[in-house]
């Protein structure tokens, strides 16, 4: 994946946590510091929170915060960390502004 992000004119990257952990490796970061990509604007994670420090990592690596969010299939992003706002690490961000979203509290 390095070499296609160096090679291609990729601008947004969306991949499970695994993998930008895995990219934040020693091996994996050196390579990824020697092979840049060319284009890359805006990451995404899916599938689960990503850690704080794996984004923070990968910032200073590549120069691009990884955007958290949540949604499914049927509804697309629903909560997430949209463009243009701060991001907080760790958080998987606030509700999409064009869907109305409660939460409740049930306690075990």
């Amino acid at each position: 994946m390095i070499d296609m992000l160096h090679r291609y004119p990729i601008t947004t990257l969306c991949c499970p946590p695994t993998i930008y952990r895995s990219l934040v490796t020693t091996a994996a970061s050196a390579y990824f510091r020697a092979n840049p990509p060319q284009a890359l604007e805006h990451c995404v994670g899916a599938g689960e929170p990503l850690n704080p420090s794996v984004i923070r990592d990968f910032r200073e690596l590549s120069g691009v915060t990884v955007c958290d969010g949540w949604g499914q299939t049927e509804t697309v992003i629903v909560v997430g960390n949209f463009q243009g706002e701060r991001v907080k690490e760790g958080s998987m961000g606030k509700d999409r502004k064009s869907t109305r979203l409660n939460s409740s509290h049930h306690p075990d």
